[in-house]
């Protein structure tokens, strides 16, 4: 069946994304600003979102690619946040991190 045999190729491009992804998040904890630099197999399409402890979305940045990412932080709370690069619904990378 065509439709199995698409869905069969793009998961395994996902779990290749997953594999070959290089993601580094500094500095944990932060103050007011982090980077954020990502490398490796990165789809087209691919978001990165911040998100806090009630799984609210407080920052989303979409078809974030290749590259280093410099966000101010200065206007989130101090606290515990999660950050998750999804690629349309499928998380390919999640981590927490604190907020001072």
């Amino acid at each position: 069946d065509g439709a199995m045999l698409r869905t069969t190729l793009a998961l395994t491009g996902i779990e290749d994304a997953m594999k070959n992804m290089d993601v580094k998040f500094y500095p944990n904890p932060v103050l007011d600003y982090c980077s954020i630099k990502l490398a490796g197999t990165i789809p087209a399409g691919t978001s990165f979102h911040i998100y806090n402890l009630l799984g609210q979305d407080m920052i989303k940045l979409d078809n974030i690619g290749n590259r280093i990412i410099n966000l101010d932080l200065s206007g989130l709370d101090s606290g515990l946040y999660f950050y998750s690069i999804r690629h349309n619904d499928i998380i390919l990378r999640t981590a927490k991190f604190v907020k001072e």
